[in-house]
């Protein structure tokens, strides 16, 4: 049935479930009714109707009207003749992912699917689906009777905000956040871009399955100094069918509600691709930056004591890795880095093995583009466990697509992925959940400071894991280390703490050290405890730029992080997230003075606790706490 603005009345008795209409639109609305997507016509003098959206969170105006469209080389479809309703469905279902922030995802929203004529009767599809936890839409080309080819120039989308409200803005992948005003000037927002209404409630402007579109941003709409529009890195050349990435807009009353419901990313990408995942561990790192034998052997022996997973045998190990001639298929030492030393990597890989310590290897993109069909089969014969893809090429659709389609040549040799650079998540690990990992993050390769890491939780980590390589003993007291003498600039037990507040499926710790800086320290045995993966994961609380704390839960063990900016402060919290009517014991690590016995100044203590009890820390400037609380019943397991 097709229909413009002067027969939209006939809505409501069609689609009572999933949408309802008014006098030149349509609503989509949210299961709990909290959330709603507006459609509206708004007819012009040509005839034809400009296609416009708003979203209301509990009855307030958060994204306010804005536009839809997407321009073409052969044609502009941001006007339209008509619209007919393709599809309505309700779903309330949930998935088992093989590893995450939690063990079981809810599935649940209401949806439409709308067919949208153009002038010369060419058309796009426009998908849209209302969560509890936020909206999301994208534009689907059908082939029949749509582009069967197109060049996508632009995408019109834009996000209009109200005007008091402030955001968190970054302009580069790695790089800090800053805190302005919509009207302010903002160029090149990467997404997750995270908005705060006077404190009343949250959103976060976010992207789902981006796999074979090019890197988009938001940037300032000249015409409106509140208005956000999507720019894309480069033209699209694609044929029918063809779906653009999901534009995600996640709401909630709090910051740590929009961490919470993250999983909103993945529901947006499609299920797993591989048949048998049993291949695929999780785990902890320890970085081997003497990629010699006995190096690595040294780091293959702490990694064991650790209880860590793997090494990484980081840069110089196939020789100069900017070097174009350097074949990653042999391993042969950078003589500039290591001048007296061998690598044999085969003897390395059986200690490794011997040990349970699995490999991986970190080659740059001049020898993953050369050579990625050949030495993704060779390491697999090796019995490498990864490969971490260093100084990935990102923008265009043709890298876009190049990267994900080497994770899926790793996936066909069970070899894991870890992407660095300037790479962002948006949910292709359900699909190819051997992409454990990736940066995308400024973590501690440059040492940011304490309140850069109060403020990642709430708007990076929205989309997805982050390899943010936790340091430990790279302290200005121990020394710094390497360019600039860089050292750490929070304490022990804020490094600590983000373990658990960061989460990294493939997590890197210890990132600067070495095996000389390990003297048995009591404290290390959280990250020794630590898991990567967990069952449930709860904001206990938290205030962009301020403060975070975080607990999360593996089988009936709970780890609670929780880390201040700059300034010192007084943290608070119930432990409400246990199990009521069951006690429970707390290991908790603190930062102490310098009358602390320990060489990290980390106090241990073991308190019993319960559902009721009420924990304050007060917390130095850049400081933290970590604890580990496991059921009264299990204490002789410790």
């Amino acid at each position: 049935m097709k229909w413009n603005n002067t027969i939209l009345l006939c809505l409501s008795i069609l689609l009572t479930v999933t949408v309802s209409s008014f006098s030149n639109g349509l609503i989509v609305n949210s299961p709990d009714q909290n959330i709603r997507f507006n459609l509206k016509l708004v007819p012009k003098s040509n005839g034809l109707n400009g296609v416009f959206y708003s979203v209301t969170y509990k009855q307030k105006e958060v994204i306010e009207e804005s536009s839809l469209g997407l321009k073409l080389k052969q044609t502009d479809i941001t006007e339209f003749k008509t619209f007919e309703v393709i599809s309505q469905e309700s779903r309330d279902t949930s998935w088992i992912p093989l590893y995450g922030e939690r063990s079981n995802v809810t599935d649940r929203y209401n949806s439409v699917e709308i067919q949208l004529v153009g002038k010369s009767d060419r058309f796009i599809n426009l998908e849209v689906r209302a969560y509890n936890e936020g909206v999301a839409f994208r534009y689907y080309f059908p082939i029949k009777n749509s582009f069967d080819s197109f060049d996508l120039l632009e995408e019109k989308t834009t996000f209009k905000l109200p005007g008091e409200v402030k955001v968190w803005f970054s302009n580069y992948e790695q790089g800090h956040y800053e805190q302005q005003a919509v009207s302010d000037s903002l160029n090149h927002c990467v997404m997750p871009l995270t908005i705060d209404y006077n404190g009343k409630y949250y959103a976060s402007i976010a992207e789902a399955a981006n796999i074979a579109y090019g890197k988009t941003v938001l940037d300032k709409i000249p015409e409106d100094e509140n208005t956000l529009g999507i720019s894309i890195y480069s033209p699209i050349q694609e044929n029918a069918p063809y779906a653009t990435p999901w534009r995600v807009i996640l709401l909630g009353d709090s910051p740590g509600v929009l961490l919470e419901n993250n999983f909103l990313i993945g529901n947006l990408n499609e299920s797993c691709a591989i048949d048998s995942t049993n291949w695929i561990k999780p785990g902890k790192v320890f970085r081997s930056m003497d990629v010699s034998t006995q190096g690595a052997k040294a780091s293959i022996d702490v990694a064991k004591d650790l209880k860590f997973n793997y090494i990484l045998l980081d840069n110089g190990w196939y020789g100069n890795e900017f070097d174009p001639a350097s074949d990653a298929k042999t391993p042969t030492l950078d003589k500039l880095k290591f001048p007296d030393s061998e690598l044999d990597l085969m003897d390395v890989i059986q200690y490794g093995k011997k040990n349970g310590i699995g490999i991986i290897l970190y080659v740059n993109r001049r020898a993953l583009e050369q050579q990625l069909d050949e030495i993704l089969p060779l390491y697999k014969s090796w019995g490498i466990a990864g490969v971490k893809y260093g100084y990935v090429n990102v923008g265009s659709q043709h890298w876009t697509s190049w990267l994900h389609d080497a994770v899926k040549s790793a996936a066909k040799y069970q070899l894991l992925v870890d992407i660095h650079d300037n790479y962002r998540p948006t949910g292709f690990s359900r699909m190819y959940p051997n992409l454990l990992t990736q940066e995308g993050v400024l973590g501690n390769e440059a040492m940011p400071d304490a309140t850069h890491n109060t403020v990642l939780p709430f708007t990076r980590y929205i989309a997805g894991a982050a390899d943010y390589t936790i340091a430990y003993y790279r302290r200005k007291e121990f020394g710094g280390f390497g360019k600039n003498n860089r050292y750490i600039k929070t304490t022990p037990a804020h490094q600590l703490a983000l373990s658990v507040v960061f989460y990294s499926p493939l997590q890197h710790i210890f990132w600067y050290d070495t095996p000389k800086d390990f003297e048995g320290d009591p404290d290390v045995e959280f990250f020794s405890n630590v898991p990567v993966v967990w069952d449930e994961t709860k904001v206990v609380n938290g205030e962009i730029g301020k403060f975070a704390c975080v607990a999360r839960r593996t089988d009936k063990e709970w780890f609670v992080g929780g880390i201040t900016n700059n300034d010192s402060r007084d943290l608070k919290f119930t432990c409400n997230f246990l199990e009521p009517g069951k006690d429970y014991m707390a290991k908790i690590y603190t930062d102490g003075d310098d009358s602390a016995k320990a060489r990290t100044k980390v106090i241990i203590e073991e308190v019993s606790i319960n559902s009721e009890s009420k924990l304050n820390f007060n917390l130095k400037a850049s400081g933290g706490f970590a604890i580990h609380i496991y059921p009264i019943a299990n204490i002789t397991k410790k």
